[in-house]
């Protein structure tokens, strides 16, 4: 099936916090580094932040009525930050995170140059990070 993309909501803001949390934390124990976030309720704040503020657009990846990713671009600078975008490690390699990707910035591609990202996931992100899109 796939998944339904649409904006984010405040309802949506737990969910989206439990992925962010499980996501980085996979990747992160993965290769040894520290949490990015303590708890799913650090996430949940995050998204919460993300999604209440009106300078940045969030979307939501969403399949049977379940949020399974997101990805947020904040438009206030003419340097467009993408990210973070996260998936439900239970459909990571579906293909969400790259429908993810078009429908948050596809919008705004004009305004994006280049991508960066933080060094110490250059392994794991570097082939979807530094393509141009």
């Amino acid at each position: 099936m796939t998944p339904e993309i649409r904006p984010a909501t405040p309802a949506d803001a737990k969910a989206c916090g439990r992925i962010i949390f499980e996501a980085f934390r996979g990747i992160a124990d993965q290769h040894g580094f520290p949490w990015d976030f303590p708890s799913v309720e650090a996430g949940a704040q995050l998204a919460t932040t993300f999604i209440a503020a009106q300078s940045i657009h969030g979307v939501v990846a969403e399949l049977i009525g379940r949020v399974i990713g997101s990805n947020v671009m904040a438009e206030s600078d003419p340097i467009r930050g993408i990210g973070p975008i996260t998936v439900d490690p239970a459909v990571r390699g579906s293909g969400v995170g790259r429908r993810l990707m078009p429908t948050g910035s596809r919008p705004h591609m004009a305004h994006v140059e280049r991508m960066a990202h933080v060094e110490r996931y250059a392994s794991v992100c570097r082939p979807c990070v530094t393509r141009r899109l």
